[in-house]
Formats: structure tokens, C-alpha cells, sequence
């Protein structure tokens, strides 16, 4: 199950000076079961990647394949494919956190709920007393670690993750760490500003540069 940027050329048509890429001819591909880091600066095009993938933003040359497909082309893409956003606010669809959890566990109820409880006991996240809250009532940190809770609980093949530990502290990251770095069974693609957060986590990195 890979994903694969070919070719990719892109530039933001509002962009100064015009003439300015994010990408020009930029190709990677991640392979089942790799655990890839995309790193670079803000503005480098960790977060344009992810547009890419879920089509907000198109590029102008190349193709993104996953599974082989032209990713244009799929229906079904967020089948195999969780993101975690960068800002947890893109991430949810209801402010109530139990109407939250009961949209993303519809099709498997107990299965991805049992998940959804699993996680948030590693992290020493009292979800159920949580359940009758606003989710926008909830701290950065909650916010972050309650995002990080559902997208992995959906238990996809494939974790697109970007900027991860963004808002967490010390002990929640010491946790999802050892969370990634236990994985074998996903295909995981991680873009941050700061790789040394991740070594010993990742299989590969790759460094974007403006």
C-alpha cells in the first residue's frame, strides 16, 4: 500500500514573488509498512503535502498515486488514510465530544469505541467524564490529545501526521512516542518542523528545504 508523489510541481497562485515554487519536480514514495519523516521549516511545504493529498489544493505538474491509483481519480482515499491536521479545530465535525465519537464509530461502533477508550487510557485522558462537553470548551493540550485519541482509534492501514506533538506536554508525548514507535502494522508519514522528536521512531526522513 504506497503512496507516491511523482513529479510534483506546485506553486500558490497568490503566492510573492509569483515566480516562487514550493515544488518542483519533488517525487517520494513510501513504501507498506515505512514509518516516513518529512521535516523542514514553516513555509518549506510540510502542510502543502497534506493539501495535496486530500485534493484542497491540486498540483500543477505530476501525480500523486496511492495504491498505485491517480489519487484525483479515488472515492474511497480516506478509507485506507487518517490524517491528524496540524490544527486540531480542521479535525472534528460536531462541537459535542460524545456525538463526535458516535459519527466516527458509526460503522464499527464497538470495535472503534473499545479503541477510542484504549488510547485515552494510555494517556491518562479521562474521556468518559469528558463525553457531555463542548469540544471547543477543552484546552489546547485536551483539544490536541483528544484529536490524536480518535484518529488513531479509526485503526486505518495508512497515518498521515502532521506536526504531532504540536500543544502536547512532556508526558503525553513521552506516550505517543512510545505509541509510534511500537506501530508495525501502519504505514505512518510524519511532517514536523523538528526531527530529533522523532529518532528512533522513524524509518527514513526526508528534509524540505524553502
Amino acid at each position: 500500500m504506497s503512496l507516491s508523489f511523482e513529479n510534483i510541481s506546485f506553486r500558490y497562485k497568490n503566492c510573492y514573488p509569483v515566480k516562487q515554487s514550493i515544488f518542483s519536480n519533488f517525487s517520494l514514495n513510501i513504501q507498506l509498512g515505512e514509518k516516513v519523516g518529512i521535516f523542514g521549516k514553516t513555509g518549506s511545504g510540510k502542510s502543502t503535502l497534506i493539501k495535496l493529498i486530500t485534493g484542497e489544493e491540486k498540483p500543477q505538474k505530476g501525480k500523486i498515486l496511492f495504491q498505485n491509483q491517480d489519487i484525483k481519480k479515488m472515492k474511497n482515499l480516506f478509507e485506507n488514510i487518517a490524517i491528524l491536521f496540524q490544527k486540531p479545530e480542521k479535525q472534528f465535525v460536531f462541537p459535542n465530544i460524545k456525538d463526535e465519537i458516535e459519527f466516527i464509530s458509526e460503522r464499527r461502533k464497538i470495535f472503534t469505541q473499545t479503541l477510542i477508550y484504549e488510547f485515552a487510557d494510555k494517556f491518562n485522558f479521562p474521556l468518559k467524564s469528558y463525553l457531555n462537553r463542548n469540544i471547543y470548551s477543552l484546552s489546547l493540550g485536551e483539544l490536541k490529545l483528544l484529536q490524536i485519541i480518535l484518529v488513531l482509534s479509526l485503526n486505518k492501514p495508512y497515518w498521515i501526521l502532521d506536526d504531532p506533538f504540536l500543544f502536547l506536554d512532556g508526558d503525553k508525548i513521552k506516550v505517543f512516542k512510545e505509541i509510534l514507535a511500537n506501530i508495525n502494522d501502519k504505514t505512518i508519514l510524519i511532517l514536523s518542523r523538528n526531527k530529533s522528536d522523532f529518532k528512533g521512531i522513524i524509518d527514513r526522513e526526508i528534509m524540505l528545504t524553502i
